[in-house]
């Protein structure tokens, strides 16, 4: 039986992308890329996976991670990360 990957939640202030390709070779990802940063709600995962993901770094470490939610504003992403003891926000 396999385990599944470990993971933790992170909110971080960043570039919205549509696949693993990113903006320089995705047109949707460069729409969304033009549309500016958005707080979003990561889903960082620890260690290797098995799965295409985009990789962030964060604390000078590279993970891959998927987009769970984007929030409107940087109020409902602070009020979502205290609701669910999330402590690690980054506002880049």
């Amino acid at each position: 039986m396999e385990r599944e990957q470990e993971y933790k939640y992170v909110i971080n202030n960043m570039y919205t992308l549509h696949c693993a390709r990113g903006p320089l070779h995705c047109e949707k990802c460069l729409e969304k890329h033009q549309a500016g940063k958005k707080f979003c709600l990561l889903k960082i995962y620890i260690g290797e996976g098995k799965e295409a993901r985009p990789i962030i770094e964060l604390n000078h470490k590279y993970s891959e991670f998927e987009i769970v939610k984007i929030f409107e504003t940087m109020d409902e992403a602070i009020n979502h990360a205290e609701a669910n003891e999330i402590t690690e926000i980054f506002y880049g």
